[in-house]
């Protein structure tokens, strides 16, 4: 009987413990958020450059041929919409945030996941994966499979870092 009961309250405190309250502050939506780089995604380890300091790691980098300024559409390159983005070696840009690289992992020649930290009231990382035509000309956002975003080079618009 004692072991029923306590059986009983330990399932009740668990239950109403981990219940989440609309509204609650405290809790956190895990979709796309991550609080370490996932183990595939590893920060670049490669030794540092001659006269680097001691125990500091290399900042992880975009590949080269990621790098420049997308748009919806030709007409979209240049003007501010929610298609813009553009991709430095070290940050992604969206229309509306962006991020900090944290780790890059080249899937194939022409698709790579970036973790991106972004800074704010609390700091979160997102997983995003972007697929580069063989042309180089546009740039597909895997990050949601079922819903890929394809965008086109802004021509002339090649960022630096």
């Amino acid at each position: 009987m004692s072991i029923r009961i306590y059986l009983g309250c330990s399932l009740f405190v668990l239950t109403v413990g981990c219940g989440r309250r609309s509204g609650d502050r405290n809790s956190v939506d895990t979709v796309m958020v991550f609080q370490a780089a996932p183990p595939a995604l590893k920060q670049d380890s490669s030794p540092a450059p001659a006269g680097a300091v001691a125990g500091a790691q290399r900042q992880p980098t975009i590949p080269d041929e990621f790098l420049g300024k997308w748009a919806g559409s030709p007409a979209k390159c240049g003007v501010s919409s929610e298609s813009s983005l553009a991709i430095y070696a070290d940050r992604v840009d969206f229309y509306e945030g962006g991020g900090r690289v944290v780790a890059v992992k080249e899937v194939t020649e022409r698709e790579i996941e970036i973790v991106l930290e972004s800074s704010g009231e609390s700091e979160q990382r997102s997983l995003r994966r972007f697929g580069l035509s063989e042309d180089g000309r546009s740039l597909t956002d895997l990050t949601m499979p079922r819903y890929p975003t394809v965008r086109i080079r802004c021509e002339g618009a090649r960022v630096g870092s």
